[in-house]
């Protein structure tokens, strides 16, 4: 069967399912309703199974010769020396780069100010001057380190692994193929497959909890369009998936920064919280990582069809 000739829902089909488990099953994992999150990880309930369908997803556009080894960035042609350069720069640009221009967030007056301010107010009478800093102030001149920033880096590898499958090898990769069998031309059914990706992926953001909702169209999009960018050009997944998870890392040191103003800071973006031996949280992160990871090798190895992409 020539591609011409596949109806629209082998393509569709598999993009539709992976994206709406993504979502449902992180959805789910939110709501306090549930507390799923008290009871099993959610690296192993969210980004495994989904990964997990991706991959099978992959394997048989593989095998049924929808996508191509090339088609898919996992072509040996992707490692060519002026895709790894443009990746790597890309990868310190915005990983490097974003770490050492990370912003002081806002200044949060600490609980001791504000009690000092309302005494001040109700007797009429000038706070005394402290030329101490403020617990906040402390917090805004203590700049996360560069180890915090590498434990972001690993921490974040399973989510990344997993949006770039959901979002790069499903949700781009298919569309864009399918956009091609139907007449469009390279780069508009490029433009178009990338843009529902990035598009899918900031709305997905929604079915996380609301502290992430401001970040879901900017710099989320901006940011997926960018990744896409990269995939389209060097054809390399593993490379990147490099450039996303540099940055997703930036944007977690960032928001443990904001954290550690607040009186009282989410435990769960503290790498105190995950460094506890007595917490098997990273080894289920890690674990959720690991396998996709071999999984994806064994796809690239017999999925595929010898055939070069057109």
């Amino acid at each position: 069967m020539t591609d011409e000739q596949r109806g629209a829902s082998a393509y569709w089909t598999p993009v539709v399912a992976a994206i709406g488990l993504f979502c449902i099953l992180n959805l789910l994992w939110v709501l306090p309703s549930l507390e799923l999150y008290n009871k099993f990880p959610h690296s192993i309930g969210v980004y495994l199974p989904t990964s997990l369908l991706c991959l099978v997803f992959l394997w048989r556009a593989g095998r049924n010769g929808l996508l191509t080894r090339n088609e898919a960035g996992l072509c040996l042609q992707g490692w060519t020396p002026w895709r790894r350069l443009l990746a790597l720069g890309t990868t310190l640009f915005l990983g490097l780069g974003g770490y050492f221009t990370l912003q002081p967030p806002p200044e949060a007056p600490s609980a001791s100010a504000t009690a000092q301010r309302s005494s001040a107010d109700a007797t009429d009478v000038a706070a005394p001057t402290d030329s101490s800093p403020t617990p906040s102030a402390a917090a805004l001149e203590k700049k996360p380190t560069w180890g915090e920033y590498c434990f972001w880096f690993v921490f974040l590898l399973s989510a990344t692994i997993t949006e770039l499958l959901v979002f790069g090898s499903i949700g781009f990769c298919l569309p864009e193929k399918f956009l091609r069998t139907r007449g469009w031309g390279a780069f508009p059914a490029a433009v178009a497959a990338a843009l529902f990706a990035a598009i899918t992926f900031g709305l997905y953001h929604f079915t996380h909890e609301p502290r992430w909702w401001p970040y879901a169209i900017i710099p989320l999009v901006p940011v997926m369009l960018i990744n896409l960018t990269v995939f389209a050009v060097t054809r390399n997944f593993w490379l990147t998936m490099l450039v996303h998870n540099s940055f997703a890392a930036v944007g977690f040191t960032q928001e443990q920064w904001t954290e550690s103003l607040k009186e009282s800071p989410s435990i769960s973006m503290q790498v105190s919280t995950y460094l506890n031996p007595d917490d098997p949280s990273l080894a289920y992160i890690v674990a959720a990582f690991i396998v996709p990871f071999l999984a994806l090798h064994i796809v690239e190895a017999r999925a595929f069809r010898t055939k070069t992409a057109k």
